[in-house]
């Protein structure tokens, strides 16, 4: 299965967003504010990024972003 179709099936796109807000050193206010939604609504979608792909914090959500192509490692803080 080609990298691409595994993230597609394990994150929604606004989930992928979240993601590379959180990889760029975003906190859940400031994701909140860049995508129009409430803070606790991307806290959420964080936790919800996090049980996915089985990460226990930003660091390792960041990681994994990272090693999938999401985010490229130059873009993270």
């Amino acid at each position: 299965m080609a990298l691409r179709a595994v993230v597609d099936d394990t994150l929604t796109r606004r989930e992928l967003d979240v993601l590379r807000l959180v990889a760029a050193g975003r906190t859940s206010g400031q994701i909140a504010t860049e995508l129009f939604i409430s803070p606790r609504t991307a806290e959420h979608h964080i936790q919800n990024i996090y049980a996915k792909i089985g990460a226990p914090n930003r660091a390792a959500a960041t990681r994994w972003a990272v090693t999938h192509r999401i985010v490229d490692s130059d873009t993270t803080h």
